[in-house]
């Protein structure tokens, strides 16, 4: 399968890693839904394919609401046929301490970053099978391995995207749906921004510099870096890939010191 029989689901895709992801598949010929919590952006990211030649649609739903994931579904095989690729990037970042934590602030956490995938392969799984096949990209992070203090609620769900994405794997290889997950380091985007903005101001650069020399590239990752990876697992080049966690994180966890 080219990317040109794709139809590809990418949740979160207003901004960020999933918007860059959106364009990349839009530009090799993918028919592309852009799903986002907010209409405005999902609009947007659209209208930006529309007007370079590509097909894409905005489906604004919250995927961790069970019922607007399976009508998102409906909307994305009804306007383009069954969903073959699902890219699963939603995501909610607080930036708490442990004990400023509410048990609503948990709970959400869970619900974007964990349970939405539940939701959204539930939905995408029946169609993928009507196609035959298909391929899921689960965005997780290096949270799932090394994390930083007030990420406790993220750095959780992130460990569940890496597990959930191997028995994912063991249950729908023999569906001839590939599962894997991609594990991004710090990426400009506007959730790292808001990690620093939530530290002190004498603290966010000296923070952001600390950070930066971890990288043994000297740079943090761009949107795209992500959508490259994510191209290529959702490609007939990866075709013995599965139940794999792809880290892309200029070598950040490669450092002992």
């Amino acid at each position: 399968m080219d990317f040109k029989e794709q139809v590809v689901v990418i949740t979160g895709a207003g901004q960020g890693i999933g918007q860059a992801t959106a364009y990349a598949f839009a530009q090799r010929g993918s028919r592309v839904v852009v799903n986002d919590l907010q209409r405005e952006t999902a609009e947007a990211t659209t209208r930006t394919i529309n007007e370079r030649g590509g097909q894409a649609i905005a489906v604004q739903a919250d995927v961790a609401d069970e019922a607007a994931v399976r009508a998102m579904f409906y909307q994305a095989q009804h306007h383009f046929g069954a969903v073959t690729t699902l890219i699963n990037n939603a995501g909610y970042v607080p930036f708490l301490p442990l004990m400023d934590y509410t048990a609503a602030i948990w709970d959400k956490t869970m619900a974007v970053d964990l349970k939405g995938i539940f939701y959204c392969v539930q939905a995408a799984v029946p169609q993928m099978e009507r196609r035959g096949g298909g391929r899921i990209v689960n965005i997780a992070s290096v949270h799932a391995s090394a994390t930083l203090p007030g990420t406790s609620a993220y750095a959780a769900a992130k460990g569940g995207i890496v597990s959930l994405t191997r028995t994912l794997a063991l249950e729908l290889g023999p569906k001839h749906i590939r599962v894997n997950c991609i594990s991004p380091g710090a990426i400009e985007t506007d959730a790292l921004k808001a990690y620093f903005d939530s530290l002190p101001p004498e603290e966010s650069e000296a923070r952001r510099q600390y950070l930066l020399g971890w990288h043994p590239l000297g740079r943090f990752g761009q949107p795209d870096d992500i959508a490259q990876v994510a191209l290529f697992l959702c490609s007939d080049q990866a075709a013995f890939i599965h139940g794999s966690e792809i880290v892309a994180d200029g070598g950040c966890l490669a450092r002992l010191f």
